[in-house]
């Protein structure tokens, strides 16, 4: 199986190279924490695998940053139809 086969199989299963950056950066984060007796590195680690897990975001629940959907605008809106005039003096 070659690199290039291995990188299409993540990238199209639910697991996605993001999913997987965060398992990596919070299983590290952890491990420091452990060595280091951190408590905070640990939340932060547990955090970033608590994501990564659950497929959860910045949102709620809903994986989504609470951003607004984008509005389809009509096909007659001119509201951005300029004609450039050049004025000669």
């Amino acid at each position: 199986m070659s690199v290039t086969n291995v990188i299409n199989t993540i990238m199209r299963t639910p697991w996605g190279l993001g999913r997987w950056i965060r398992l990596a950066i919070g299983v590290a984060f952890l491990f420091d924490a452990y060595y280091k007796n951190s408590g905070m590195v640990a939340l932060m680690g547990a955090f970033l695998v608590y994501q990564a897990a659950f497929n959860t975001g910045c949102g709620l629940g809903n994986s989504s940053c609470g951003t607004d959907a984008p509005v389809k605008k009509s096909e007659h809106d001119i509201s951005h139809n300029f004609i450039q005039l050049n004025h000669k003096k």
